[in-house]
């Protein structure tokens, strides 16, 4: 950021007055190294429709989802019916099929789900979030450490948004929380996630000093 760069400068310009030799690249204090950060290249396209057919699309970004991108989430597109896996466990998961699926879980780490749920062959994961937690903006976007072709698309959501793809299923997001056994929630998801570098087609660098 500006504020950090002027921070860094102003500590040079101190070691510089206090006789210290710089020891980093082309003669400065400064060692550059390259920063992989992406952001969001457009708001997400998001639709749910709920077991009893109505189509729901009007959901708001860090209100009532946010996107992960991190680790083995990221980017992407993907439509199907939607699945109850539980915590996303190897247990859970070997209970039911979910490959092309959308996998929808409570787990406790986010990134064991994303790898479980791709490793299982996933085409999409919705991680519910604990309702006495607020919706936040998340980790931090980060590149993915997979291959394009692989990363999952992943959505955290609320109990709201969980309530819209249950509806007419007898069921609501409160009940998941005593359900363990995985089961087809006959909702279905529409969604694409589309990311971009923060430094365009140029790569982003940092620098320590």
């Amino acid at each position: 950021t500006d504020t950090g760069h002027a921070a860094g400068d102003y500590i040079a310009e101190q070691f510089a007055a206090a006789g210290l030799q710089p020891a980093g690249d082309n003669g400065t204090y400064f060692q550059g190294f390259p920063l992989y950060s992406v952001q969001l290249d457009r708001v997400p396209q998001v639709t749910i429709t709920s077991p009893d057919g109505v189509v729901h699309d009007d959901y708001e970004l860090y209100s009532d989802y946010t996107p992960l991108v991190f680790r083995y989430a990221g980017a992407g597109a993907a439509a199907g019916e939607i699945i109850w896996v539980n915590q996303c466990h190897s247990d859970d998961f070997a209970q039911i099929n979910v490959v092309d699926k959308i996998v929808l879980c409570q787990p406790e780490f986010s990134f064991q789900a994303t790898r479980a749920a791709l490793e299982h062959g996933a085409a999409a994961l919705l991680l519910l979030l604990d309702p006495a937690n607020p919706m936040d903006r998340g980790l931090p976007f980060q590149e993915p450490w997979v291959p394009d072709e692989l990363v999952l698309p992943t959505l955290r959501i609320t109990t709201e948004m969980a309530n819209d793809l249950l509806r007419g299923s007898g069921r609501t997001a409160t009940d998941l929380s005593l359900i363990s056994t995985p089961f087809v929630t006959g909702g279905s998801l529409n969604l694409e996630v589309n990311i971009a570098s923060v430094c365009g087609l140029a790569t982003c660098e940092g620098r320590n000093i």
